[in-house]
């Protein structure tokens, strides 16, 4: 999904751009949380 490559032709490329799109925002946007320490997420301790 984010990694840099061609599939099918032109529409299909352009159309996956579009669909993949918001995707790639919301991966990336879970990535700076979790980068910056400001993520949310519930931590469970193992021992």
């Amino acid at each position: 999904m984010v990694l840099a490559h061609a599939v099918g032709g032109p529409v299909e490329r352009a159309d996956a751009r579009s669909t993949l799109f918001d995707r790639r925002r919301d991966l990336m946007l879970r990535w700076a949380r979790f980068a910056t320490g400001k993520e949310t997420g519930k931590v469970v301790a193992l021992a």
